[in-house]
């Protein structure tokens, strides 16, 4: 088997064009579409989720421009009986 490494994409309409490239002019051809190792691991994922809020974080905080805000008083902490 023969094997050539190519780079698609979906595109909006979700078709997968492939470009073949010309000096290849097959009339027939086995596919394998391998699309596991494109897709971020769950790892991956999770680490991008902590990256977008660090950046939500730092994009917002201390962004209230208004004067008049005010945090207003928590009240008193609550003391709880241990439980035992």
């Amino acid at each position: 088997m023969n094997q050539i490494n190519l780079e698609a994409y979906l595109e909006d309409n979700e078709v997968l064009t492939i470009k073949i490239p010309e000096y290849l002019n097959p009339k027939k051809l086995k596919v394998i579409l391998d699309f596991d190792s494109l897709l971020p691991s769950k790892d991956e994922e999770l680490a991008d989720e902590k990256l977008d809020w660090k950046k939500f974080r730092e994009e917002t905080a201390g962004s209230i421009d208004d004067e008049t805000f005010v945090r207003q008083p928590q009240g008193e902490y609550e003391i709880r009986e241990s439980k035992q």
